[in-house]
């Protein structure tokens, strides 16, 4: 933790004004905390036992999680912004990583967690009246070009209202907006990389990139026909006869390997469908698999939305209107 108590003052510090010669507690628990700094470590304070810390609150942080939570903390300061660390919620017993305006709480997520906890995490800031956002890092996202390839862990902490991710380069110390406008199939987006300010992300809901001067999402991507290829093969070595993309090639009458050209074109829409756009591109090719891709859920995945939504006949419309003017653009390029 970088936030400890003074015992002889009773006031709570932070671990870059603490001196080696006073004695500290955890600010919940109450016991005896220690200064740790060595050479490959950032300074922190650490339970002297930490099996006494209440209900484990403080769980034991990468040193990359300590030193991101440290330059958000002075992100957020140097604005003049109310800004702690640590913060303890006693109502819903979290402590967000940075806490800004007694409104907004910041959780930075370095390792892998399922969905479940980051629901049940936000749901907790929500139901006192707080909004939160979720931070990685930057480093940890794979680029290729102008696509981007998404961990499911990584996905499900797309923020609904902006279809974005937002994270920390903890080297340059600047913030990223990756607005997603379109996926490609097996779990990769095209992206709009966006610096932004630490205001910007506390005001992230006027914060539009689909609105600004990037042109990118009215670019018609094709899915290459290889990588097409290769997603039907991994589908047929499944060997499930309920597979929905060779459910679609049958409704569209593909028993080969051929496939249109109008199929794998990207769209800003099918965002929100969890197939690839080769299987629902290719339901559209047949009546029977428009009426199956109705029943179908949304891709997204996110504390902004139940994902348990179905895909309805207002969204289908949507997705299928776009779709054929993507088409239609890159028949005139």
């Amino acid at each position: 933790m970088l936030m400890a108590k003074d015992i002889q003052t009773n006031e709570v510090v932070s671990i870059h004004d603490a001196n080696r010669n006073n004695k500290y507690c955890c600010p919940i628990c109450h016991e005896p905390v220690i200064i740790k700094h060595g050479q490959h470590k950032i300074p922190h304070f650490a339970h002297a036992r930490h099996h006494l810390c209440h209900a484990y609150k403080y769980k034991k942080e990468s040193p990359l999680h300590l030193s991101m939570k440290h330059n958000l903390y002075q992100l957020f300061r140097h604005l003049n912004h109310r800004v702690a660390l640590e913060y303890y919620i006693k109502d819903i017993e979290q402590i967000p990583d940075v806490f800004v305006n007694h409104h907004t709480a910041i959780e930075i997520q370095c390792s892998n967690i399922p969905f479940s906890d980051i629901l049940m995490r936000s749901n907790g800031y929500y139901e006192c009246g707080f909004d939160v956002v979720w931070i990685i890092d930057y480093q940890s996202l794979k680029f290729n070009g102008h696509l981007i390839d998404l961990t499911q862990f990584q996905q499900s902490l797309i923020c609904g209202e902006t279809l974005s991710i937002y994270a920390l380069d903890n080297t340059t110390l600047q913030l990223h907006q990756i607005y997603l406008f379109s996926y490609c199939g097996d779990h990769t987006f095209m992206y709009y990389d966006h610096i932004i300010s630490a205001n910007d992300l506390l005001n992230r809901q006027s914060l539009n990139c689909k609105s600004s001067n990037n042109k990118l999402n009215h670019i018609p991507y094709h899915i290459k026909s290889n990588v097409i290829q290769d997603y039907i093969k991994r589908c047929r070595r499944k060997r499930n006869v309920n597979d929905l993309t060779l459910t679609a090639m049958y409704y569209a009458q593909r028993f080969d390997n051929t496939i249109p050209s109008c199929v794998g074109i990207t769209t800003c829409h099918s965002l929100y469908c969890k197939i690839s756009p080769v299987t629902w591109q290719m339901l559209l090719q047949s009546e029977q698999g428009t009426r199956l891709l109705i029943e179908h859920s949304f891709f997204m995945r996110t504390f902004y939305d139940d994902y348990k939504l179905t895909l309805t006949a207002d969204r289908i419309d949507l997705l299928t209107t776009e779709y054929y003017d993507r088409i239609n653009n890159i028949h005139n390029i």
